[in-house]
């Protein structure tokens, strides 16, 4: 059974249009891009999506807005507990967050997992050795990202998928950034912060968690239906699964595919690299 939901915040929300005294100051607190965000095409100054349309054309995010096939915006996902236990659960585990910036207080709590900081550069090479003499074990998880680059808008989502390594205890992907010259990035997987919406039962990211994803496949100038975009699409089949822990992922994987998507992803690497060169 599915424990929640994704959706994303609208531009009232965040105090874009129309924003009123009834609007919680845990939406103004502080959101920024990880490093695997920036890696994904997220911009620097952490902008995010919306699920609000506006009149003139293309999306509210937490600027002026980008048409709907822009892949710069990140994915900042906002969690909805479709059971009261689960979300008193994490009531429970919470921790008061103290914001420096805006001086103002919101339950935080830890949950899931996904890609996040970058390791050092002597991480980096330990597991990229590790990684070609094939000495990495995977867990169950598999994520899936849209594989074409950034500014590639106006094409259709393009599936990618790849694994989630483990090596001392710790959980790592290997990612291959348009913005690096890498063959693979390696980030860390780490828990994901959430503040706690008390007014709404619901968790809000506190940082932007990737992107490279289009709000929507095509233009459609006169509105778009957010329930029927390829942001949901993604956020209810690929984000959702992608950030439960690996010991909870419904995306179990026996071995053998496991490691055929291992060897098929190191091949189609290496092909692509030896033809670039």
């Amino acid at each position: 059974m599915e424990k929640f939901t994704l959706t994303l915040l609208t531009a009232q929300e965040i105090g874009r249009v129309g924003a009123t005294d009834s609007v919680e100051p845990i939406y103004y607190l502080e959101c920024r891009p990880t490093s695997f965000a920036l890696a994904t095409g997220a911009y620097n100054e952490g902008f995010y999506w919306t699920r609000s349309w506006r009149d003139s054309g293309g999306l509210f995010c937490s600027r002026n807005g980008d048409p709907a096939t822009c892949r710069y915006e990140g994915i900042r996902p906002v969690l909805c507990p479709k059971d009261e236990s689960f979300y008193q659960q994490l009531l429970d585990e919470s921790t008061i967050f103290q914001s420096s910036l805006y001086h103002d207080h919101a339950p935080l709590v830890f949950y899931g997992e996904y890609p996040c900081e970058k390791v050092s550069d002597e991480e980096q090479l330990n597991l990229e050795t590790d990684y070609k003499n094939e000495r990495l074990s995977t867990t169950s998880k598999i994520y899936t990202f849209d594989s074409n680059v950034p500014h590639a808008s106006g094409f259709a989502f393009a599936p990618e998928t790849y694994l989630e390594f483990e090596c001392l205890g710790e959980k790592y992907i290997r990612y291959k950034s348009y913005y690096s010259k890498y063959e693979g990035n390696w980030f860390r997987v780490q828990p994901i912060p959430w503040y706690i919406d008390l007014k709404n039962h619901r968790l809000i990211s506190q940082n932007i968690l990737v992107a490279g994803i289009q709000f929507n496949d095509l233009l459609q100038p006169d509105g778009i239906d957010f329930e029927k975009t390829r942001m949901k699409w993604y956020l209810d089949t690929h984000l959702a699964p992608n950030i439960l822990p690996s010991h909870e992922s419904i995306l179990q994987q026996n071995e053998p595919l496991r490691q055929f998507v291992y060897r098929k992803s190191y091949s189609n690497r290496q092909k692509k690299e030896n033809e670039d060169r």
